[in-house]
């Protein structure tokens, strides 16, 4: 779980999200099991003996404060849909889940001054479970008490909301420790024109390190050292920036570089800070995908407050283009173990090199630093695309692998080239997956 987040939000954006979730959160007559409970904190009553007794006395004497949360904005089906539900006067809210799928993720906003406080989640342990999964939830779930002061914590846990299959229990407190990256959907709540996701790299190394009929050799050390190449953040500029050739993306405190990818950073070295922006030039306009893709340098760490992205196409910056938190993006807890998916390959080929297929087994790694294998549906509630490919010799242009097997229990997942190519001409293979808002 990432910290409390206070967000500026667009007044537009509030506004059509209340037009489409109905203001009262329908779910065009259907009906599913209610996640329900009560806010405390930021203007509605706390645990406290004298708040509980004048909120029992004076039933509106919390819900006046213009500042307090007044919506859940519930986000699912991999955040490309969301609904909004009202809260009540005394800090109520009950989310009908009819019509939802995937992981939902509900954030606590205010849309009289444009804030949000935090997101819903589930005590797992010592992580949360931010993303509740629809399939799982077999009864109404209720939260009871939530503090909006302190990060959305509710009294209830997975195993004590008793809304789950004893056999879900700790497979849902497994996905907790790998969920975050869902709070990045959050960037869908705040900015019309810009999409946003960050990136998780794995360089897999050449032909020759990856052959031989065998798994290659990952372990619970060496991933870190030979191949994980970072996360990086992905933009794309919708068509109301169609002329932006430059970018300026200021972190809110001091950032390290994990590696360049074509960042310009000609005056600041190895970091960046709210005075010395990542900058990308050389953008256009896709006609096609009606996008312009900003991919810039790939971090060691996202911390909490907004990451600004300018329009520097006149060489100094112009328009802000958004404004996004990227902590939800961290890799890595507190002990340096990995958060996100790690990637083992086979490759197989014939007698005369030519690529036949390429096996992938996927891993998280545990709190305490081994290695578990989780199959493809774990990781599909996760990541929102996986894009596995390599870079023949000859060209240096990436070209994509296609999966050709894949269901929700597999813990193996088979791709294959789109044209024949010998390893010999594969200089290297590029494992990441990508994270934060599928539209």
């Amino acid at each position: 779980m990432h910290p409390s987040l206070r967000i500026a939000l667009s007044a537009t954006v509030l506004v059509s999200l209340v037009a489409c979730g109905g203001g009262g959160g329908g779910s065009g007559g259907a009906s599913g099991p209610a996640i329900s409970g009560t806010l405390s904190g930021n203007g509605y009553a706390d645990n406290s003996i004298l708040d509980k007794f004048l909120n029992f006395v004076f039933p509106q004497a919390f819900a006046v404060n213009a500042n307090s949360p007044d919506y859940v904005a519930v986000f699912y089906d991999h955040g490309k849909s969301h609904q909004l539900f009202p809260i009540d006067a005394n800090g109520g809210f009950s989310i009908n889940t009819g019509g939802m799928s995937g992981s939902m993720i509900a954030f606590v906003v205010n849309s009289r001054n444009q804030t949000v406080f935090c997101h819903l989640n589930l005590t797992a342990g010592n992580e949360t479970l931010d993303g509740i999964p629809k399939d799982k939830l077999t009864t109404n779930l209720v939260l009871g008490r939530i503090d909006t002061a302190s990060n959305c914590v509710s009294s209830s846990s997975i195993a004590s909301s008793g809304s789950f299959v004893a056999s879900d229990v700790q497979p849902l407190t497994d996905l907790a420790r790998n969920d975050d990256g869902l709070g990045l959907y959050i960037n869908a709540l705040i900015n019309d024109n810009v999409q946003s996701y960050v990136g998780v790299r794995f360089e897999m190394g050449n032909m020759s390190t990856i052959t031989g009929g065998s798994f290659n050799n990952v372990d619970a050390t060496n991933f870190k050292s030979t191949y994980y190449a970072g996360s990086s953040p992905l933009f794309y500029l919708g068509a109301a920036n169609r002329n932006v050739s430059a970018v300026s993306l200021y972190p809110p405190s001091t950032v390290t570089y994990a590696n360049t990818l074509g960042a310009v950073n000609p005056s600041y070295g190895s970091t960046a800070d709210t005075t010395h922006p990542v900058r990308k030039n050389g953008l256009s306009f896709n006609t096609s995908a009606s996008v312009t893709t900003v991919e810039t340098v790939a971090f060691n760490n996202y911390p909490a407050g907004p990451w600004s992205l300018y329009d520097y196409s006149t060489g100094s910056d112009g328009a802000v283009l958004g404004k996004f938190y990227l902590d939800a993006a961290n890799q890595f807890d507190s002990n340096n173990f990995f958060k996100g998916i790690i990637p083992k390959l086979k490759i197989t080929t014939d007698q005369a090199g030519a690529l036949q297929n390429v096996s992938v087994q996927l891993f998280r790694q545990n709190a305490d630093g081994s290695l578990s294998q989780v199959n493809k549906g774990y990781v599909d509630s996760l990541v929102d695309e996986i894009i596995f490919s390599y870079v023949p010799s000859n060209t240096q242009i990436s070209s994509n692998f296609v999966e050709s097997s894949g269901n929700a229990t597999d813990t193996t997942l088979t791709f294959t080239a789109p044209s024949s190519i010998t390893t010999s001409n594969i200089s290297r293979v590029i494992f990441s997956y990508i994270i934060g808002q599928n539209k």
